[in-house]
């Protein structure tokens, strides 16, 4: 579990946070503070502790009840100075911690009683997986996984949204995104064949 701190509480943490509003998108408005930092505050705030680790996310499909894990995907974070910014990614991806990713965000969604549909949990993969968000929508690796797999993403949403969950979906390639000027950029390499 990340610890959490209210403002007023965080000139006694003894280590980097990470500041990031409450209803951000890939990264936008997230700081790192130092120890001893102590900037303004104000608006509607999320601050944790920083864990060092890769950023993963993994997207699911949830019925109400039940999740199934889709796919464990990477995010490229850059660091620049205080801030982050959330560059694109690559997906589905394997991981020797693939396994227990899926776990902590499986159990993740399905503590939401009736969350439906497509789900993405950030997590950081450290000495175990901690969970950074949920996110109850279409995240990007959205974009390059319903190119690679071998069933329609869209329609198993919609499945899932009436309560039917697939055995599994495969994946016939991997999937790489990242920001271009009008957008993001897909690229699509074969050869990943599922999990």
């Amino acid at each position: 579990m990340i610890g959490t701190y209210e403002p007023e509480e965080i000139v006694d943490v003894p280590s980097r946070l990470i500041v990031k509003p409450a209803d951000g998108v890939a990264c936008q408005g997230i700081r790192i503070l130092e120890p001893g930092d102590v900037p303004d505050l104000s608006g509607d705030l999320i601050i944790q502790d920083f864990i060092e680790g890769e950023s993963v996310s993994v997207s699911l499909l949830s019925d109400g009840e039940r999740a199934l894990p889709l796919s464990l995907n990477r995010q490229d974070i850059i660091m620049a100075g205080s801030e982050l910014e959330y560059s694109g990614g690559s997906a589905p991806v394997d991981h020797e911690m693939r396994e227990d990713a899926f776990t902590v965000a499986r159990r993740a969604v399905e503590s939401i009683p009736g969350l439906r549909g497509y789900v993405g949990v950030d997590l950081i993969l450290a000495d175990e997986p901690y969970v950074v968000e949920i996110n109850s929508r279409i995240t990007t690796p959205y974009i390059g996984l319903r190119r690679v797999a071998e069933a329609n993403l869209g329609h198993l949403i919609l499945e899932s949204v009436l309560g039917r969950l697939p055995s599994g979906v495969k994946f016939n390639g991997t999937a790489s995104f990242r920001k271009g000027t009008d957008g993001m950029v897909v690229e699509v390499n074969e050869g990943f064949r599922g999990y």
